[in-house]
């Protein structure tokens, strides 16, 4: 990693994470995603030894992933996530019976937890309401293995992971929000008159 994850501090599932320290027990991810398929690639993805991921991908991931659920609707990955508990979900937006957006309004409450929406194809719609309901990471399933890598573990640093295509829309989203109300006083740390 480029070492901007050197002072954090972060308790994911009751164990405390600190930068200075390797991770010494697997992440624990729940993958979220109609396709089987590709949920098996990525089972098989973070299931590669660390040590393999740091001299492939170049990202260092502590002791690695345990898959400790996965689901294939926005149902299931509401029960698996209130059952196990992970580190992290890896969430499809695209998934039957409840959304995936469904499914984040769900487990948002879920405190120690961290979510990485990892879709297709992403609205700015999507994406500002995936920012809304808590989610730390949006990336396009086109990404690179170690882009997803490096998105886990800048979020279960307690970071937001935003592709630059998608951080593109949000800005082009938020913007408008933004020039229509005065924010004058934006970022200038200035109380207004009430």
């Amino acid at each position: 990693m480029d070492g901007s994850l050197n002072s954090w501090k972060v308790t994911l599932a009751g164990r405390s994470i600190h930068a200075s320290s390797s991770i010494d027990f697997p992440v624990r991810v729940v993958l979220a995603d109609d396709e089987c398929l590709f949920r098996a690639s990525l089972r098989q993805l973070l299931a590669v030894p660390a040590p393999m991921i740091a001299e492939v991908y170049g990202v260092d991931v502590g002791a690695g992933f345990e898959v400790v659920g996965e689901a294939a609707s926005g149902e299931e990955t509401i029960a698996i996530v209130d059952k196990v508990r992970p580190d992290v979900v890896i969430l499809d937006l695209s998934l039957p019976r409840i959304s995936g957006l469904g499914a984040l309004r769900a487990i948002a409450s879920v405190q120690t937890m961290r979510t990485i929406v990892l879709a297709a194809n992403l609205t700015r719609a999507d994406v500002a309401a995936a920012v809304h309901l808590g989610a730390r990471g949006l990336l396009l399933k086109d990404a690179a293995a170690s882009t997803l890598f490096e998105a886990i573990m800048c979020v279960l640093a307690g970071q937001y992971w935003i592709s630059r295509t998608l951080l593109t829309h949000l800005l082009e989203t938020v913007r408008p929000l933004l020039q229509s109300n005065d924010h004058s006083n934006l970022g200038t740390g200035k109380l207004t008159r009430r």
